[in-house]
């Protein structure tokens, strides 16, 4: 980042500087002309007029490059919007294939499990469809949980959580808890939402009218 003080007070050297060289410098080549009244006066204030001009300019295209660097650094800080928009659609198709919000925010204490079964075996076939039409998942481990795997050297700790008895380095032999999951391929529809006209609409509000 520019120290803003700093910059302002070297600017305005320079400025001085370039705009004194340039009056000197025509005052030798054109002295003649330069000698009348007139332009011993006009002269000097022209150069000043000008000098403030330029220094003005600099420090208008300082702050704008200090806004620029200040929106990149926020790029850099904070999550593109994008991203937030296909979670946003993510969750809507799983409420429009499955209607996974609606089951969330049941209450279920007052219900039976054999009616909680029975209401869940729809649930999870339309979630697991909308899931499978658009996002392509696969296991971090291809073999069965409770085998023997083997950890090697480099695994990305994102990938695989080691627990248990954890020592020296790897590689490492131990039981498969969990196979994990990872994304493999991803393919939204165009369109960002579901719900036209409002980003963050999950699914609309249904009203009978008449009835």
């Amino acid at each position: 980042m520019l120290q803003p003080q700093r910059f302002k007070l070297q600017s305005l050297l320079a400025v001085l500087v370039f705009n004194g060289g340039l009056l000197a410098a025509s005052y030798l080549t054109f002295g003649e002309v330069l000698q009348s009244e007139a332009f011993r006066v006009t002269a000097p204030a022209a150069a000043v007029t000008a000098s403030l001009l330029l220094w003005l300019s600099l420090i208008m295209l300082a702050k704008e490059f200090e806004r620029d660097e200040a929106d990149e650094q926020d790029e850099v800080a904070m999550p593109s919007q994008p991203s937030q928009l296909q979670a946003i659609q993510i969750l809507a198709l799983l409420q429009r294939e499955g209607r996974f919000i609606d089951f969330l925010h049941e209450d279920l204490t007052g219900h039976e499990d054999a009616q909680i079964g029975a209401a869940v075996r729809g649930i999870h076939d339309g979630c697991k469809k909308a899931i499978s039409d658009y996002v392509e998942i696969e296991p971090v481990f291809s073999d069965s949980e409770g085998s023997t795997v083997t950890v090697n050297t480099g695994f990305d700790a994102n990938e695989v959580r080691l627990t248990g008895n954890v020592s020296g380095e790897p590689p490492f032999r131990g039981t498969l808890q969990h196979k994990g999951w990872r994304v493999r391929k991803i393919d939204l529809p165009r369109k960002q939402n579901l719900s036209a006209g409002n980003e963050m609409i999950l699914a609309a509000a249904e009203v009978e009218v008449g009835g």
